[in-house]
């Protein structure tokens, strides 16, 4: 196709879409009914991530540029879309843009699960997010960590005064650990909203936590949770 990229009469759009036609049937010549417009262009963008510096991304940026510098001004102008970052390095090593591999931290499953949970629960973010400690009405507190195997554990210490169930009914996929309990093969792939939602139920289960029980709103509840970090049931309330 020398002959075609070398013309230098394909300026104008009428004379670049001539060029790109001529493109186009020798391809089609080739691979018939099989063929497509699009088919075309991926070729190419693999063609250009193996021989031009820059890759793919690069050509697409610039033949973008160009299209739009070229278009007749009676059709329709669109913004052009934001280009995705490479995926990988000059040398094809997978290197994803920060913040792109892993759309949320472990704090933030923590914080969807205390909202979860409701009145009472709050959340806060460890040391560059990479833990995700969470209160509620108990004196025990549960974080959120990831083990050396990958595991995403939900780790308590239980107090007596707390009154956990002995033999709790863990939810499907949930299991024990020396630390406390686990999502069985959980990843960032299940979404944010599926491991909150398991992890709420783990520790409903875990704590047999009814909101009901508890006393939010009266000062002295409120004063022993300042003291203590446990809310007052209601029947201690009264006694209180």
């Amino acid at each position: 196709m020398d002959d075609i990229a070398q013309d230098p009469t394909s300026s104008s759009p009428a004379q670049r879409v001539a060029r790109g036609r001529a493109i186009w049937d020798r391809y089609n010549t080739q691979y018939g009914q099989y063929a497509a417009v699009d088919d075309v262009i991926a070729d190419l963008l693999h063609f250009a991530d193996a021989d031009v510096t820059g890759g793919a991304g690069t050509v697409l940026r610039r033949a973008q540029a160009h299209y739009s510098a070229e278009r007749p001004d009676g059709l329709p102008q669109h913004p052009a879309p934001d280009a995705e970052p490479p995926l990988f390095d000059e040398h094809g090593n997978y290197t994803p843009s920060p913040g792109t591999e892993y759309p949320f931290a472990i704090s933030d499953i923590a914080r969807a699960t205390a909202k979860l949970l409701g009145q009472g629960w709050t959340a806060e973010s460890g040391y560059w997010g990479v833990t995700g400690a969470l209160a509620g009405p108990y004196t025990a507190e549960f974080e959120f960590v990831v083990d050396y195997q990958g595991d995403l554990i939900l780790t308590y210490t239980p107090y007596e005064a707390d009154g956990f169930p002995d033999s709790p009914e863990l939810p499907d996929g949930v299991k024990e650990c020396g630390e406390g309990v686990y999502r069985d093969l959980a990843s960032a792939a299940d979404g944010l909203d599926n491991l909150a939602e398991r992890a709420a139920a783990a520790i409903r289960a875990v704590t047999g936590y009814n909101p009901d029980d508890f006393d939010f709103e009266s000062s002295a509840s409120r004063q022993h949770h300042i003291d203590t970090g446990r809310y007052l049931r209601k029947g201690e309330v009264e006694q209180a």
